[in-house]
Parts: C-alpha cells; sequence; structure tokens
C-alpha cells in the first residue's frame, strides 16, 4: 500500500473540488453516486470526485443529510431518489447505531445490547432492502464505519459480555 502525503491528499482534494465547481472537461463517462451517512460526510465527496476521475470517470456526487440514512432511502422526495444515482454508499457508524450502548453501557445487559445490535442490523438489511426495490439498476456499498472505542472500556477483559464489544463485532 503506498503512503499517500498531506501534500498529496491537499493536491487531491482540490482537484476534487475543482471537478466539483466545474464539470468533467474530459469527456469522461458519467457516474452519478449519493453518499448517506450516519456522521458528517461533507469532506469525502471532493475526495471521492478526484478517485473517480483517476478511474477515468467523471463522479456527479451527492451527499445525502447526515445521521438521516433511513429518512432518506423511505422519503421518495430525498436527495437519493431526485439524483437517480448509479451507485449508492451507505457509510453507517456503529456508534451512531448503537447510540444507546455508547451512552450508557451500564444500563445495558450483554443480552439487551445482543438485541439491539441485532435490531439495528435487520433495519440497515431492510432499509437496504427497499433502496434496491426503488432503484434496481444502482449498486449499493455498504461501509461500516467501526467504533472508535467500546462501549464500556472500563471492562478490562475485552471478552467480558458487559464490555459491549460483542454487540459491535454484530452489527459491524
Amino acid at each position: 500500500m503506498n503512503d499517500i502525503s498531506a501534500r498529496d491528499v491537499f493536491h487531491r482534494r482540490s482537484r476534487g473540488l475543482a471537478l466539483q465547481r466545474e464539470g468533467s472537461s474530459d469527456g469522461l463517462p458519467r457516474v452519478g453516486v449519493v453518499v448517506l451517512s450516519s456522521f458528517t460526510i461533507d469532506p469525502v465527496a471532493p475526495l471521492l470526485a478526484e478517485a473517480l476521475e483517476r478511474a477515468g470517470l467523471y463522479g456527479d456526487i451527492q451527499l445525502g443529510d447526515f445521521g438521516q440514512i433511513e429518512q432518506a432511502i423511505l422519503d421518495p422526495n430525498s436527495v437519493l431518489y431526485r439524483a437517480l444515482p448509479d451507485s449508492v454508499v451507505l457509510i453507517p457508524a456503529a456508534e451512531d447505531l448503537l447510540a444507546p450502548l455508547f451512552a450508557r453501557p451500564s444500563q445495558l445487559t450483554a443480552v439487551d445490547a445482543d438485541a439491539l445490535a441485532e435490531s439495528q442490523a435487520a433495519s440497515l438489511a431492510r432499509s437496504i432492502e427497499i433502496l434496491l426495490e426503488r432503484l434496481p439498476t444502482a449498486t449499493c456499498y455498504v461501509v461500516a464505519y467501526g467504533a472508535q472505542h467500546a462501549p464500556a472500556e472500563y471492562v478490562l477483559d475485552p471478552r467480558s459480555p458487559q464490555r459491549g464489544q460483542a454487540a459491535v463485532e454484530r452489527l459491524l
């Protein structure tokens, strides 16, 4: 894997911003992409546009409102359906989907945490099914964003059910 310097990232972001502003002047094939995430993803759009250009494509990138994955999929007037994208990228963060576990880990038993993870995974799967029914020609990518820390880090044994790690792993 090649290391990318901060200077490279700056240049790639600058090029991506220019592409978003000016469009493609090279006659590259257009690919529509909608990105939905559970957190702010704005900095990704220019980098994605630049990466697609390096792959020989002009990326028409649209971002949904953060924290609105399910709502955007269910709302027929959302950016998702207005854009009619070729690709949809869903980026749910484990900490967002399992917010009760991360906010109050001591108030959930291991069984409750597991049930929460199971419920959230099922909800995400249903949302993806709806998305693919409504946009049958789109390709859907799910990029599960892992947690930055364990829900109950004060529980030192990583295998302890009270730590909450099993629920995070189940979701991911």
